[in-house]
C-alpha cells in the first residue's frame, strides 16, 4: 500500500495529514472479552441480549429508535467517560505530531457530546490538531485533505475510499464479514496501524530507536 513519502508539501517540508476515527479505534471498547456498549445495553434493558453483531444498536439488540436514544440520554456520556483508550494508541499519535503529521479525529457522535469528548481526549494525553462531529466523514477527509483514515465502520471507510482516501478498517465484530474491497485495508491493533502508516509514506525504518514504548493506559 506504499503511496509517497511526501503527498503535499508546505513550504519546503512534507505535509502530511493524516486522520483517526474515535469509538472503536482510539478507544478499546472490549472490557474482560465483551464490547462496552453491549454490557452496558444488557445492563439497561434487562433480558434483552445481543442478537447479532452490528454497528446499529437496533439491528445489534433488536432495540427500537426511541429505546436507543433513551439509553443514549441516560448512558452515553458516561460510557464515553470511562472507556479506555486502545492500547499504543495514545502513544503512536503523539509520536506522529511530534514527527510534523496532522492529526485529525473525526467522529460520528452527536456535537452535543463534544465536552465530554474533549475532556476525555484531554485526560488520556490526546491533543488532536482537529476534532470534527459528522457523519459525512468521506466529504470532511477531502475537505481536510486528509490522505489516511482509519475507522472500524466498513461504509464509512467505503465513503472515504470513495472519495480519493485510503482507508484503514480496524478489525471488530461488527466488520469480520465485511469483503475485501481495493483501497481499504484491514487492520486488528494500533501496531498494525502504525505499519501501514509508515509504510504507506515510505518511512518503515524511520522510528528505529525512536518510538516510545507502548504501555497500556
Amino acid at each position: 500500500m506504499n503511496q509517497s513519502a511526501a503527498r503535499g508539501t508546505s513550504g519546503n517540508k512534507p505535509r502530511r495529514i493524516i486522520g483517526f476515527d474515535i469509538d472503536g479505534v482510539l478507544t478499546d471498547e472490549m472490557v474482560d472479552g465483551k464490547n462496552i456498549w453491549q454490557r452496558e445495553i444488557e445492563a439497561y434493558f434487562p433480558g434483552i441480549r445481543l442478537l447479532e453483531p452490528d454497528f446499529a444498536f437496533t439491528t445489534a439488540f433488536g432495540l427500537s429508535w426511541e429505546e436507543v436514544d433513551r439509553f443514549m440520554e441516560e448512558k452515553a456520556e458516561e460510557v464515553f467517560r470511562k472507556v479506555k483508550p486502545h492500547r499504543g494508541s495514545r502513544e503512536f499519535v503523539r509520536f506522529l505530531q511530534e514527527a510534523g503529521f496532522t492529526v485529525h479525529l473525526i467522529t460520528a457522535r452527536f456535537p452535543c457530546y463534544d465536552k465530554v469528548t474533549r475532556e476525555w481526549l484531554a485526560c488520556h494525553g490526546f491533543r488532536p490538531d482537529g476534532l470534527w462531529f459528522t457523519d459525512g466523514k468521506g466529504a470532511l477527509c477531502k475537505e481536510l485533505g486528509i490522505e489516511l483514515f482509519v475507522d472500524d465502520c466498513y461504509e464509512n471507510c467505503l465513503d472515504v475510499r470513495d472519495h480519493g482516501v485510503t482507508a484503514l478498517l480496524m478489525t471488530a465484530p461488527h466488520n469480520l464479514d465485511r469483503p475485501e474491497e481495493k483501497g481499504i485495508y484491514r487492520v486488528s491493533s494500533w501496531e498494525d496501524i502504525k505499519a501501514c502508516v509508515l509504510e504507506y509514506y515510505g518511512l518503515s525504518g524511520w522510528d528505529r530507536g525512536q518510538m516510545p514504548g507502548i504501555t497500556a493506559l
